[in-house]
């Protein structure tokens, strides 16, 4: 804690308790810059990369389709049938018009878009590199 013309300052550092202390550690803590090698004052420091990020979008469109509409139809009389289950009688009809109409019906397409973005790592750097 510091005390600069009447105003405390508290720091608080976070760090993350694991149970093996060789956990807490980063891979690449070895003393010296990961960037020229060298030994002089070190300290870790976030860096951005470069990535490419893949994006779902969902686009809607439409598409037009024919549908059939049959007009009415006209009874032509009863007809005798006769199968296994014995005898029967169905109904002839016949068709007189139909109108086709378009309906529309809308379709949905999935896009893979890849957008530049950026990716956070701690490295070691020294004090030229920072």
């Amino acid at each position: 804690m510091k005390r600069v013309l009447g105003i405390v300052f508290l720091c608080v550092a976070s760090v993350s308790v694991a149970a093996d202390p060789a956990e807490r550690l980063p891979d690449n803590r070895d003393g010296h810059c990961d960037r020229c090698g060298s030994c002089q004052q070190i300290r870790r420091v976030p860096v951005p990369k470069a990535v490419t990020i893949e994006k779902t979008k969902v686009c809607w469109d439409v598409k037009q389709e024919d549908v059939i509409l049959p007009g009415p139809s006209c009874l032509c009389g009863k007809h005798h049938g006769r199968d296994d289950c014995g005898c029967f009688w169905y109904q002839l009809w016949k068709p007189t018009c139909a109108k086709v109409i378009s309906k529309t019906v809308p379709v949905k397409r999935e896009m893979v878009r890849e957008v530049p973005g950026f990716e956070w790592t701690v490295e070691e750097r020294c004090c030229r590199c920072r």
